[in-house]
């Protein structure tokens, strides 16, 4: 496996790794919100990235996307369009974590700047865990929305024979205790 950024990959690099044997990349795709994805010092576009991610298919490499809800300003409908394009993509797994101001980072520093975040507090690291007042909804329905971000990418029909068909069967045991866990908690 290997963590790959979209914006570096190609179709003739992704050739290159799968004869060279890698089975899984990990993409951080963070949002589908293009104004999010600014915000966020991203330069990825959903139309590049589904074309890459497709390419990665056809040379048999499995793909995980990587998203971010919850950052900073983030309203319901942007997390909703994140939501919708992880649905889109042609990806195999996703995974979903809320926004946390991590250490280190110059997102995390401009928060603290602004009194949004308290420079010395570290309890709020946990992505996912940590339901984020800093988005433009309430932290509550932040959690909400997260439990039907993953439940509804791995609970379509289709997501479920691939995941069958293409997961080692030790994998499925532990993604599948997860999925029965979130959905206890989101039932609460």
């Amino acid at each position: 496996s290997a963590e790959c950024r979209v914006d570096v990959l190609d179709e003739e690099l992704l050739g290159l790794m799968g004869r060279a044997g890698c089975e899984v990349i990990l993409v951080g795709i963070e949002t589908g919100d293009e104004e999010v994805s600014d915000r966020l010092g991203k330069t990825l576009r959903a139309d590049r990235t589904h074309r890459i991610l497709a390419a990665a298919h056809a040379e048999g490499i499995r793909v995980t996307g990587h998203f971010v809800l919850g950052s900073p300003d983030e309203t319901r409908e942007q997390i909703e369009r994140t939501i919708q394009i992880a649905r889109d993509l042609p990806m195999d797994y996703a995974a979903f974590n809320l926004y946390a101001p991590r250490l280190g980072t110059s997102m995390r520093a401009d928060l603290v700047a602004k009194g949004l975040v308290v420079d010395d507090e570290f309890g709020n690291q946990d992505v996912s865990a940590h339901a984020s007042s800093l988005a433009a909804v309430e932290s509550r329905e932040l959690k909400s929305l997260f439990y039907r971000a993953v439940l509804g990418f791995y609970l379509r029909p289709g997501q479920i024979h691939r995941l069958l068909r293409n997961t080692p069967w030790s994998a499925l045991a532990r993604q599948g205790l997860g999925v029965f866990r979130l959905l206890a908690e989101s039932a609460q």
